[in-house]
């Protein structure tokens, strides 16, 4: 038991004498876009196709941890997307400088399915904004 202990302790001092990022996204922009159109089977239609337009949410709270490697990083994490679904979201990043980097992979759980994801990134102390060329995210980062 007492090993067991001992292990439990170098494990934990292990794991977070590590390099993580924690990333909480929190609020994202559309430029030029308020709302998207679905079709679906709904039970206002008449047996038919029925086009739905929603507005976009860009109230996105999440939690996506990145392991660093040196100035790359790849991570995961769960967030609220702007379709006001829950995504899953796999990628990595590289860092060109300590406040600017790149980060791509893919985001879950869209009209479109799973959609590949890019954006540039800057941070300012604890405050991080990504952006490309259809929308701007604000979060805090850790």
């Amino acid at each position: 038991m007492k090993n067991l202990f001992y292990l439990l302790v170098l494990f934990s001092t292990n794991l977070f004498s590590q390099n993580w990022e924690v990333h909480i996204p929190l609020f994202s922009y559309h430029p030029g876009l308020t709302s998207y159109v679905t079709t679906e089977i709904n039970d206002k239609c008449t047996g038919g196709f029925c086009f739905e337009t929603y507005k976009i949410n860009n109230f996105n709270p999440g939690l996506i941890l990145y392991k660093k490697y040196n100035k790359f990083k790849i991570g995961a994490g769960l967030y609220r997307n702007s379709e006001k679904k829950l995504s899953i979201t796999l990628g990595g990043g590289y860092n060109f400088t300590k406040n600017f980097g790149i980060e791509g992979g893919i985001a879950t759980n869209y009209l479109s399915g799973t959609i590949p994801v890019a954006m540039l990134y800057y941070r300012y102390k604890h405050i991080k904004l990504t952006f490309n060329h259809s929308v701007i995210n604000l979060g805090l980062s850790f």
